[in-house]
């Protein structure tokens, strides 16, 4: 059972007793209570549960941005290949204050993420976050600047390294 709090993620437990190969018969469970985080891991994948619509990554080819609804939202991919980029489409409003937060190392992923934040042509970086502190996670906070209705969020690893674990 997991209890959420509005506009914070809390992980569950996720556990397997049957020698299933894909969890191993092991626990995980992360919590965060005022700005304090806890786990306790295992061999098991995490479960995140958010109050926040869940998307997944279409797959698509190379060089192809998603579109995505105005946020919050969150949403799920892969980067299966070396060199590869996600590419998303936001819709935004001016002065609408952002986080962007890529979870990934904290979740077993060998991922060393960065996020992007440009205009929606792609013509100019407008930020761009790596690692935060304790973290090689990355997470960017931006206000969007008058005048601006769409933004390309881009993610890669920072080695450009891709597949089935980043």
């Amino acid at each position: 059972e997991a209890s959420v709090n509005p506009g914070r993620m809390k992980t569950a437990v996720a556990s397997c007793s049957d020698g299933d190969t894909l969890t191993g018969g092991g626990f995980a469970i992360s919590a965060e209570f005022e700005g304090y985080q806890y786990r306790v891991n295992s061999n098991a994948p995490r479960i995140t549960v958010s109050d926040f619509p869940e998307l997944s990554e279409s797959p698509a080819s190379v060089g192809t941005i998603q579109d995505l609804p105005a946020a919050p939202f969150a949403v799920s991919g892969r980067l299966s290949t070396l060199g590869e980029e996600d590419k998303y489409l936001l819709t935004v409003s001016p002065k609408q204050k952002l986080r962007f937060d890529c979870l990934a190392r904290q979740y077993g992923s060998p991922l060393d993420g960065v996020l992007t934040i440009r205009k929606a042509d792609g013509s100019e970086q407008l930020a761009t976050g790596d690692d935060r502190p304790g973290s090689s996670d990355p997470m960017v906070d931006y206000t969007v600047p008058a005048g601006v209705t769409k933004l390309q969020v881009v993610v890669k690893d920072l080695l450009g390294r891709g597949g089935s674990d980043y």
